[in-house]
């Protein structure tokens, strides 16, 4: 279990999210004592919410015509 948390940790650091928590869960499901698959679990989710949270408000800060033309990134 604890080669895939590795993996897990590998995938991550990878940019690969959906693969690191399919073998995190995997870790958890080979050892459901084992704390550090749930440690890399909520910690892969809790960054998983605050990339969605940042994308989704900069979508909204930059939306229409002039927005995207003058509004972008500095």
């Amino acid at each position: 279990d604890s080669g895939l948390v590795l993996l897990g940790l590998i995938y991550k650091g990878k940019g690969q999210p959906k693969r690191a928590l399919a073998s995190l869960k995997a870790a958890l499901e080979m050892n459901p004592n084992n704390p550090d698959a749930e440690l890399q679990i909520r910690r892969l989710v809790a960054d998983t919410q605050r990339k969605q949270k940042k994308k989704a408000e900069a979508e909204k800060k930059y939306k229409g015509l002039f927005g995207r033309f003058f509004g972008g990134k500095k």
